[in-house]
This record gives C-alpha cells, sequence and structure tokens, in this order.
C-alpha cells in the first residue's frame, strides 16, 4: 500500500463508518486496520498494549521515528498508551487526511503525523508499525 492509499483508507474509514455516541477511540482505530487488512488485539487500550508488548500477528515496537517512517511508506503505525491511541498517517502534504475527527464521548480519535502530537502526549505513548523490525538501540 502506498502512502497515498493508506492515508485514504484512513479518510474514507472515518467518513462513512457509523460509530456509537460514545464511541472510544480504539473502536475507530480498529475499523480503519480491518479496511488496511491489519489485525488488532481485543480489549481496552490496556489490555491491547500488553497483547502488543509481546508479538502479535506482524506488530512491531518502534521509535516514534520508525512509526513515522512506516506511515510515510504507507505501512499502518500508531502511537497507544492505556487510555487512548493515535493514528500515524504521511507527512506528505498532498496527501494530507484531516487531523483531528472529533468524536462525542469521552474519547476522540486523533489522525496525525508525529509532528502533530503534543510532545507531552507523545512521550506517554508506546509506538507500533506494521511488520517492521526495530534496530536495537534505534530511537
Amino acid at each position: 500500500m502506498t502512502a497515498s492509499q493508506y492515508n485514504n483508507t484512513v479518510q474514507w474509514t472515518l467518513a462513512n463508518t457509523q460509530f456509537e455516541q460514545d464511541v472510544d477511540s480504539l473502536t475507530i482505530a480498529r475499523a480503519v486496520f480491518k479496511n488496511t487488512g491489519s489485525s488488532f488485539p481485543n480489549g481496552n487500550c490496556e489490555e491491547a498494549l500488553q497483547v502488543l508488548r509481546g508479538d502479535f500477528m506482524g506488530w512491531r515496537a518502534c521509535s516514534y521515528h520508525k512509526a513515522q517512517e512506516c506511515a510515510n511508506y504507507g505501512i499502518a503505525a500508531f502511537g497507544l498508551n492505556a487510555e487512548r491511541i493515535f493514528l500515524l498517517i504521511s507527512e506528505d502534504d498532498k496527501i494530507k487526511v484531516k487531523n483531528v475527527i472529533d468524536m462525542p464521548g469521552k474519547y476522540r480519535t486523533m489522525v496525525a503525523t508525529i509532528g502533530e502530537i503534543p510532545e507531552d502526549q507523545r512521550l506517554g505513548l508506546q509506538f507500533f508499525a506494521y511488520a517492521v523490525v526495530e534496530a536495537e538501540g534505534e530511537e
């Protein structure tokens, strides 16, 4: 998948999927990952994080730099903590997805580039990309 195809899939999913009023960010992310052909663990954010720290269906932990690089090449990538998920998109301005998708309820999904995630929030996230192996010591 190219970066343009990936961003289009994210945007199409967000625009064309009916979500409940009180939907959480993980439910929205699962819909996006389903449309990209990527499996994602069940449970809440904290439970998903525990599963992903192991070896789950091609997802690999990586630095935020590597996660953004993957998104720039059309590879599904995200940052996750115990409360929410940030879907990463390509930094290419020509294929930009609308940044924030506001949803009613307690949570919203942030669709962003690394540079758009506030540093105080980015530092609390663990990053993953689909089928990427992180070199030891790389940041």
